[in-house]
């Protein structure tokens, strides 16, 4: 009887261990490659899983492949999570909440030696990801996905094989070589990312600056650049300010600057926006702006022959703004046809020859909201210094429009 008993419970613990991980089952001792999209993850012990209690936890850093980007702060001890619009910020050890200050109970973000965990089933949910784990020899493949990624888990497996066995191999080598080695490694150190460290630009100024302003775009915008202690340009018409006072105060109170639009590039358009935006926000600006074809409307004319009619609605903002005491910050190539995706114009985009003053433009709008979280990642990423746009600072001597 004890030895069908013995049978049984050698049985019952097999198939346990062949079960895959799904949602927040629990399969301690594995020791499994992490990838991520279509991303292989260096097998080294501060990758790895662990768990806490009954719940799995990966790395935090871990999710930028799958477009999850993230950011530390020391002074609070806190990590965030960002993708478009959606955000957790993570209290280590305390509490968890969303971009909209929902608390959820019971989720924190948990430290193993120097590595910052959070809860791998808890951030999939939340932004929209899966995960599965395919069984295989040596170790089986923890896989993170979103939408994007292109292979499947039997092809990603199979294309990755040579590099698995040539990762397995070397981290029991570095295992072997330990005094001791642990059955299960516990992470300790930060994750060593695939690629090399990037390039950083910290004699390249970027100043922020956005066209329009108003409703939960902008709300999205101002919270994302207050997080980050940036300070931006809000470029106001008088239709912005008439139906969005709130939004201008907002901006205002928090620091930034706002300049005026101009449609025409006429004093007295300038006249009449100014006198809204002080009734709104008390708040009196020399600051404007205006789209490339209303800068550079007035055209000289080399040719001989009489001089054609001209168009009051088509003055030279630039020359305005100088004959009136006024700043014409620059000039914004605003797209006409469908919206671009601005974060991924940005890595193409952005100067990196040192002593460039380089303006980034945004819509104030869907496309600006969805992509001021990853730009602002990769601005952090690659230590660009970001200006402060006011009336003294020195003009920007490129400008680019990210629609």
């Amino acid at each position: 009887m004890r030895k069908k008993i013995l049978a049984l419970l050698v049985l019952f613990s097999l198939i346990v261990c062949a079960l895959p991980i799904s949602g927040g089952s629990r399969a301690a001792g594995m020791l499994c490659f992490t990838a991520v999209n279509d991303t292989l993850i260096p097998l080294k012990k501060s990758t790895l899983p662990t768990y806490f209690g009954s719940t799995l936890y990966v790395p935090y850093n871990i999710f930028t492949y799958a477009g999850v980007y993230n950011a530390r702060s020391t002074v609070d001890n806190a990590a965030c999570l960002y993708s478009g619009r959606k955000r957790l910020d993570f209290y280590v050890g305390t509490a968890t909440y969303d971009q909209n200050g929902k608390l959820f109970e019971g989720v924190t973000a948990r430290y193993s030696g120097a590595v910052l965990f959070v809860p791998l089933n808890f951030v999939c949910e939340f932004f929209e990801l899966t995960y599965t784990v395919t069984p295989q020899e040596p170790a089986s493949i923890l896989r993170i996905t979103s939408p994007d990624a292109e292979y499947s888990d039997k092809t990603f497996a199979s294309r990755f094989r040579s590099q698995m066995l040539e990762s397995y191999e070397e981290y029991m080598g570095a295992s072997d070589s330990q005094t001791t080695a642990p059955e299960q490694p516990s992470p300790g150190g930060q994750i060593s990312p695939t690629p090399p460290p990037p390039p950083t630009y910290e004699n390249v100024t970027l100043y922020l600056s956005f066209y329009g302003i108003g409703g939960e775009h902008s709300d999205a915008i101002l919270n994302a650049l207050d997080a980050a202690g940036y300070k931006a340009c809000f470029f106001v018409g008088g239709e912005d300010v008439a139906q969005h006072p709130d939004a201008v105060r907002r901006a205002v109170g928090n620091g930034h600057a706002v300049g005026i639009w101009l449609s025409d590039g006429t004093r007295e358009e300038y006249d009449a926006v100014s006198a809204l935006l002080f009734e709104a926000a008390k708040v009196k600006t020399v600051l404007v702006a205006a789209d490339a074809d209303t800068e550079t409307a007035l055209v000289v004319d080399s040719e001989p022959g009489p001089d054609p009619d001209p168009d009051p609605e088509a003055q030279s903002a630039a020359v305005m703004a100088s004959e009136n005491g006024l700043l014409s910050w620059c000039a914004l190539d605003i797209p006409s046809g469908g919206e671009s995706s601005a974060a991924g114009a940005a890595e193409a985009l952005l100067a990196t020859e040192g002593g460039v003053r380089q303006n980034v433009a945004l819509p104030c709008a869907g496309s600006g909201a969805d992509a001021i979280g990853s730009l602002i990642a990769y601005i952090n990423e690659h230590k660009y210094t970001v200006g402060r746009v006011a009336e003294t600072s020195p003009p920007p001597t490129v400008s680019i429009t990210l629609g």
